[in-house]
């Protein structure tokens, strides 16, 4: 399913360019009607339409992803070594159990090709994520369910590959009933927050120097460990590490090295935020689903120290939480998330051109 062409936005005339027209038509005109119309030419230059806001984002195009399985949801987006890695949940009809994760891949983010399905039996695997290791492996990471009554508790599983196609795993990285969040790497390390499974637990960091074997970096990060989802973490180029626990409230963390630290603010206005991604000149953009009831997905700048988010851009969507992911690649935004505006959970693709940096 393809959406018609990105079509580029004509060039933006200055008010100087614009007036240059007018200047010459007066200077052709008798002394009497040149004088008149030099009286409205302010007017008419007070009408004109305002320069394009610096954080404006533009929609190029968006189209199906994937769509195979009867229930596509929670893809995370990866670019690695001139290849583009998503990981999705691949399910039966609503409110089955026994999700799959499946593995896509795509050099050029349009012709994506299926590179493996991981299902452990017995096993309902859920809300996948993606990072690459400083040694070149992908690492992916998901939350395991039994499907046995009775069974384990949840645990996290965790798969490495050198390539995107052959997967060694699952190892299980922590005792059962702690599950990791997305994992995401600063400075040669693997950081990642956990909860646990039965909330009696506060939140807290978990760490690892192979992505693989973690321990406890911080113990309390001075917030309810009660789980929600979804979770986010990343870092920035100057280190600060984010996070952003979404419930029936959004709070916003922020800590420095060594992440032992934590503040945590209320998200204004009230939205679930699904991924962060930060461009060259620090902006950051996330993508959230608004709180004031509207069917959207929104791409909105997010400033952290604030804890202040502004909606700027709306995608195609529908449903409940289904996921997304944000990468930034060659000037452009990739945007990959679950839908069900076409009827039933499927992923699809958007491209956004961005502003220019600041």
């Amino acid at each position: 399913m393809a959406s018609p062409p990105f079509r580029r936005r004509p060039a933006v005339r200055s008010v100087a360019d614009q007036a240059a027209p007018a200047g010459r038509l007066c200077a052709a005109l008798p002394p009497w009607l040149a004088a008149a119309a030099a009286l409205l030419v302010p007017l008419w230059l007070l009408s004109a339409p305002p320069p394009p806001s610096s954080d404006r984002l533009t929609l190029g195009e968006v189209r199906l992803l994937w769509g195979r399985g009867e229930q596509n949801t929670d893809p995370d987006l990866l670019y690695h070594r001139e290849r583009w890695h998503c990981v999705l949940r691949e399910a039966g009809p609503a409110g089955s159990n026994g999700g799959a994760l499946r593995v896509l891949s795509s050099a050029d983010g349009r012709v994506w090709q299926s590179s493996a399905l991981l299902r452990p039996p017995g096993e309902d695997l859920r809300r996948p994520s993606l990072c690459a290791a400083p040694d070149g492996r992908l690492l992916l990471a998901a939350e395991a369910h039994s499907t046995a009554l009775p069974g384990p508790p949840p645990r996290t599983f965790l798969w490495s590959s050198p390539d995107g196609r052959d997967w060694e795993g699952p190892v299980q990285p922590l005792e059962a009933g702690l599950l990791l969040g997305p994992i995401r790497w600063h400075l040669n390390r693997a950081y990642s927050l956990a909860f646990d499974a039965w909330n009696k637990e506060p939140l807290r960091l978990y760490s690892s120097p192979d992505g693989l074997k973690y321990a406890m970096h911080a113990p309390d990060l001075a917030l309810s460990g009660r789980r929600t989802q979804p979770v986010v973490l990343f870092f920035r180029r100057d280190g600060l590490a984010v996070a952003a626990l979404s419930s029936a409230q959004t709070r916003l963390g922020e800590s420095r090295p060594p992440y032992r630290a934590w503040s945590w603010k209320q998200l204004q206005p009230g939205a679930k935020l699904l991924a962060f991604v930060e461009l060259a000149d620090g902006r950051i953009l996330a993508a959230a689903v608004p709180a004031d009831g509207a069917q959207s997905l929104a791409l909105g700048w997010l400033d952290a120290s604030a804890a202040e988010w502004t909606p700027s851009l709306s995608l195609p969507w529908k449903g409940s939480q289904n996921g997304a992911a944000l990468a930034v690649q060659g000037g452009t935004l990739f945007v990959a998330y679950g839908s069900e505006h076409e009827g039933r959970n499927m992923i699809y693709w958007a491209e956004i051109s961005l502003p220019r940096a600041r």
